[in-house]
């Protein structure tokens, strides 16, 4: 896989003698994850783009190439006279490669699976961010309420990482780290990052509604501004929503 253009994804297969080469239809967006499969047998190598068709050349590869040193390139082109032109300006997660070409169904299937879970009510009570002069020993205090979306298979925070976003700044607690102590009452306090303090408890208040406190200290939330774009995600369920303040982003609270 590599980049045409800022909005376009491309592949490549072959030796040679039979190269086969597939361009997106579908135009890329910037700061987007995208599930991008190339499933290549002897009659097409297609472009799928989360989960659907985007496009397909006329014909297969007659043969993959497994004695000739041609390498296997992801991330950029090896296209004959654009060789290395078009690096992957990006990431690359959770990369997979098949000794088999995969059916449509399949593919849906692996997208589905992959997919994050909108929260059907995400909203904060309470949002206060405290700066320091010195790096690393900003503050954090949130706290918030959620709804699971019908297609939600439930959180387990026993078991699944939950994430925190601001912007550019982004705290996880690992799947495990979180404690039970009464039914459906889950909390965490520890280190992480190796600098941040942190306290979060997750609490049921209701069928698929929960409330979360989040409090760090010891972060860095260099560049943070209006709007604040916040993510709190438990495992595949994620909410998602932009804070505004008026003047100074600069809060104090008293403990």
């Amino acid at each position: 896989m590599f980049i045409l253009a800022s909005s376009e994804l491309g592949g490549a297969g072959g030796i040679p003698a039979a190269i086969r080469r597939v361009e997106s239809i579908k135009t890329i967006q910037p700061n987007t994850w995208y599930f991008v499969v190339m499933n290549v047998n002897s009659t097409k190598v297609a472009l799928f783009i989360n989960g659907e068709l985007d496009n397909e050349s006329s014909s297969g590869l007659p043969r993959i190439a497994s004695s000739i040193n041609i390498p296997t390139i992801i991330g950029n082109n090896n296209y004959p006279n654009h060789v290395y032109a078009n690096p992957l300006q990006g990431s690359v997660d959770d990369l997979r490669i098949y000794n088999r070409a995969l059916s449509d169904s399949e593919i849906l299937e692996l997208y589905n699976e992959g997919k994050n879970v909108d929260f059907s009510n995400f909203t904060f009570i309470d949002f206060k961010i405290e700066f320091k002069e010195t790096i690393n020993d900003d503050k954090l205090k949130a706290e918030g309420e959620f709804t699971l979306n019908d297609a939600s298979d439930g959180i387990d925070p026993l078991n699944e990482d939950v994430v925190v976003v601001l912007n550019n700044f982004s705290l996880t607690i690992p799947a495990g780290s979180f404690i039970e102590e009464e039914y459906g009452e889950f909390k965490f306090e520890g280190i992480i990052n190796n600098t941040a303090n942190a306290k979060m408890e997750i609490k049921t208040t209701g069928v698929n509604t929960f409330k979360f406190e989040v409090e760090a200290e010891g972060i860095d939330l260099t560049g943070t501004a209006n709007p604040v774009n916040t993510i709190f995600m438990v495992g595949d369920d994620i909410g998602e929503v932009s804070v505004r303040f008026e003047g100074e982003l600069k809060y104090e609270w008293e403990d």
